[in-house]
Formats: structure tokens, sequence, C-alpha cells
């Protein structure tokens, strides 16, 4: 599910109990996803993958095994600080 301009979200749409609307922002996401923050490009892209509870001391101990697109992720692109386009990939 891809949606190219947060405007026209109208689903709810909740990653471990956080609540991901068009008025998301990027302070937000560095707070709720603080791992993932931390590789967010300078384009304002950033990626978080969705793991299994038993997938998360395998990724701790070889990343490169679960990168996109061989695991699913929510991919979130900020534009002067709010969500601007989002995508469940």
């Amino acid at each position: 599910m891809t949606w190219n301009n947060t405007k026209d979200m109208s689903e709810n749409i909740f990653v471990q109990n956080i609540h991901i609307s068009p008025q998301y922002s990027l302070q937000q996401f560095k707070q709720d996803f603080k791992h993932s923050a931390r590789s967010i490009n300078p384009s304002g892209e950033a990626q978080v993958l969705i793991l299994e509870n038993n997938q998360v001391k395998a990724y701790l101990n070889h990343p490169q095994e679960f990168s996109p697109p061989y695991t699913a992720y929510l991919n979130f692109q900020f534009k002067n600080g709010k969500l601007a386009q989002f995508a469940i990939q």
C-alpha cells in the first residue's frame, strides 16, 4: 500500500500502538523509531523493517540478511518535518 500524498490517507494505521497519520512528524518518528531514525537519508526518507519478535536477535547478528526487499518494511518520506509519503512494502 502506498500513499504518494499523505493528505489522501483515510485509513487508521498503527505500528506497535503508534498511530501513523497525515499529521505524523519527523520529530515524532525520531522518538518512536530511534534505531531507524539514525539511518534517515538527507532527502528525508527512512525505512522501518517489520520483524517478528523471534527475528530480532538474528537481525542484530546479521542485519544484511534483512534488508528490503527481502523483508517487509515501512517507508517514510518526510518534507519540511512532516510526513509527505508513506508506504507499506
